[in-house]
């Protein structure tokens, strides 16, 4: 008996500051790995020119992959301008605003070599004229992100571009026979 009266008094003497500063070194330890894993990333796909990329998959109007998607051969100067725009990314404070249309959201995977990168893009809904995008790694039941960003260049370029994949009225063109 007296052993567990022992226990109990080291749980009630349990520094609450201390599981509180455990808790904090283990959120910065896993948001430095995070922003690790983002700068990584997108130094890797910076750095990637067209002719190395072997798939360019884009899947309108979801936020995460699906079973069916559209690949499209893209002209090699469409990519690297996308990987151009991507140079203009900056931090973005993702709040769980909304989409400004299920349009404006998309889905893109690129693969280059071994690199295998997962984007989910939308444009928001309070600010129209920026594209918003969280790398990381996406399934159909759980999403890692590694970060958040936004970019005017690239709302340029899904502006130039976005016809090639979607319709005047937004959805996905008929695929070919």
């Amino acid at each position: 008996m007296k052993q567990k009266r022992n226990i109990t008094e080291g749980i009630r003497k349990f520094n609450v500051p201390l599981v509180l500063g455990v808790i904090f070194v283990v959120w910065i330890i896993v948001t430095f790995w995070q922003e690790g894993q983002y700068r990584t990333t997108i130094e890797a796909l910076t750095s990637i020119s067209p002719e190395q990329v072997t798939k360019f998959r884009i899947y309108p109007r979801v936020g995460v992959p699906v079973d069916t998607s559209i690949e499209f051969m893209l002209h090699d100067s469409i990519i690297a301008d996308f990987f151009q725009a991507l140079t203009d990314q900056r931090s973005y404070s993702y709040s769980h605003d909304t989409v400004a249309s299920r349009d404006h959201s998309w889905f893109l995977e690129i693969i280059a070599g071994e690199l295998f990168i997962q984007i989910s893009f939308h444009i928001p809904h309070d600010n129209d004229n920026i594209v918003a995008g969280m790398l990381g790694k996406f399934t159909k039941n759980s999403t890692t992100s590694y970060g958040h960003f936004q970019s005017r260049q690239l709302y340029q370029w899904y502006q130039r571009y976005s016809h090639r994949w979607l319709t005047p009225e937004g959805t996905p063109p008929a695929p070919s026979p």
